[in-house]
């Protein structure tokens, strides 16, 4: 009987030793403390911009005060690197600097996804309207490549998708078969994205978007 007790306070033991550690974990976890180019291979951005771009969301971000809450500089970088790589959200989740769940990372990337879309991409994606903006975009590429009155580089490319369903399935394979968005882009000479257009799938043919 005593045997059977001891075994029972060391599995209790284990179990609150698991607990304090997964309680510590994430605050321990500072993706800003990774070198610079390991942090850009894993984020596709420099640690100064995504410290620049977290202060700008940080306000549309979830808060709380519970201990295992997830900093909001860690919510940010699992967002960025499912971007960057565009691996499973399992694979994110196990990555040595964001060790969360699949289920937390899912709900991570829709609600950075929302920021980003809802209060950031009007602010910066904006195609130049006044003549002043117009004349700007065309004098950078007229001094750079000779050719006069162009205010932009307008270009398609495939973004991967999962399988959507059946029904619509046929308007989304492409060319080179797998499932995509046909995204049309427009970039001044700097490569800043003027102008996005997401509406086609991957079947729709560039000279009809």
């Amino acid at each position: 009987m005593s045997l059977l007790v001891i075994t029972l306070a060391i599995r209790h033991d284990r179990r609150n030793m698991l607990r304090i550690q997964r309680r510590t974990l994430r605050d321990s976890t500072d993706p800003f403390s990774i070198p610079e180019p390991r942090f850009l291979e894993l984020f596709r951005f420099s640690r100064t911009a995504v410290r620049v771009l977290l202060v700008e969301i940080e306000p549309f971000m979830d808060t709380a005060v519970r201990s295992t809450f997830i900093p909001n500089s860690s919510r940010l970088c699992v967002a960025l690197h499912y971007y960057a790589t565009g691996s499973f959200l399992r694979d994110v989740g196990q990555d040595f600097v964001c060790l969360i769940s699949k289920t937390m990372v899912s709900r991570i990337v829709h609600q950075i996804t929302e920021i980003l879309q809802n209060h950031m991409a009007q602010r910066y994606i904006i195609f130049p309207t006044t003549l002043e903006q117009q004349n700007i975009v065309k004098q950078r590429f007229f001094t750079a490549t000779g050719f006069p009155g162009i205010l932009g580089a307008i270009d398609c490319t495939h973004v991967k998708i999962k399988k959507p369903p059946l029904a619509v399935e046929h308007r989304y394979i492409n060319r080179k078969g797998y499932f995509s968005k046909n995204v049309q882009l427009v970039c001044d000479f700097d490569l800043n994205i003027l102008a996005c257009f997401a509406r086609y799938g991957g079947s729709t043919h560039y000279a009809y978007i």
